[in-house]
């Protein structure tokens, strides 16, 4: 009797002490040790594992500490697993970035700074972007259909790609699927579609910022314009190389100055103000660039217009 009615208190105090460890962990020690975004089937590919990172890391932002701290650890497993090779390979400093974003965003989550926790999850997803841009870059030169078709449905998944039927890297994918040469016809073509979708975006998110700036929503505008750099990051090189280095560095620097200015603290009729002015210098420079194609142009500002913070997986598709 007494020997069961200890067993009873040890397994108690076990399971007590674990739990307390569990809350107590510092960040690193708790990244990684929760895989629970599921197991491979033959419809999983890239773009859904980028997805359940991206769920993961909002999650994180809307949960207690410990859930926090769990889907924030899913999240690093997800990186680890499939991207941070990559990134080690093609760009170690967007590896350091993330790194360093995952591990601020443990202590933001242990002080409830919920804004930041947000903000990092954008430059975490838009730091893999890049990753995943320059992977897909590198397997169009070389001429690597299976690592190209490997890393497009990231791309898919977050931008709804197919759902344009102007865009003829819906029609590359397919016939690059039917045959793996056809990659090096179509690659201009995908590179030159693929850069104006990111040229749009960081056009877009700076007009979220004006709108965010006029509704007094700072914190969305200190986002959209922290989205905007991380873009304008993804795709620079092959950016300067389209519209001139002058130009690049025109869009890169009234970038930052729209950062500096939504976190600058003014009332928001001067953030909207300034913000403006540098909308008014960025656009005519990217807009030479734009597609013509009125359908394209359509469906790119309704598509980069959303500002809700997607919670379910399925609304990522299409959507960022």
């Amino acid at each position: 009797m007494y020997k069961k009615l200890l067993m009873t208190l040890f397994v108690l105090l076990a399971g007590t002490i674990y739990i307390t460890s569990a809350e107590a962990a510092t960040p690193k020690e708790t990244f990684g040790k929760n895989l629970v975004y599921g197991a491979d089937s033959e419809n999983t590919n890239l773009g859904h594992r980028w997805a359940m990172l991206n769920t993961a890391l909002t999650e994180t932002a809307n949960t207690n500490y410990y859930w926090a701290q769990r889907n924030l650890g899913d999240a690093h497993q997800i990186y680890n697993d499939y991207f941070k090779e990559a990134a080690l390979e093609v760009d170690p400093e967007s590896d350091q970035i993330i790194e360093d974003k995952l591990y601020y965003n443990a202590e933001y989550i242990k002080t409830r700074q919920l804004t930041e926790v947000g903000l990092n999850r954008q430059i975490i997803d838009n730091t893999i972007n890049k990753i995943v841009y320059m992977k897909l870059e590198k397997a169009l030169d070389e001429g690597d259909a299976d690592s190209f078709l490997y890393w497009y449905p990231v791309m898919e998944t977050k931008f709804g790609i197919s759902k344009n039927t102007a865009l003829m890297t819906n029609q590359a994918i397919a016939e690059i699927k039917e045959s793996p040469d056809k990659i090096h016809y179509y690659k201009n073509t995908i590179k030159s579609e693929l850069l104006t979708i990111f040229k749009n975006k960081i056009v877009a998110e700076v007009r979220k910022a004006v709108t965010a700036a006029d509704q007094g929503k700072t914190n969305d505008a200190i986002t959209a314009t922290h989205v905007a750099y991380y873009q304008y990051r993804s795709v620079h090189p092959d950016l300067a190389s389209k519209i001139g280095q002058d130009n690049a560095e025109k869009i890169e620097s009234n970038i930052k100055l729209a950062m500096d200015t939504a976190r600058s603290g003014v009332p928001n009729t001067t953030m909207k103000a300034q913000l403006s002015k540098i909308l008014k210098t960025v656009e005519p420079v990217s807009a030479e660039f734009l597609f013509k194609n009125d359908n394209w142009r359509d469906w790119w500002h309704q598509s980069s217009i959303k500002t809700e913070e997607p919670t379910r997986f399925s609304n990522y598709v299409g959507k960022y």
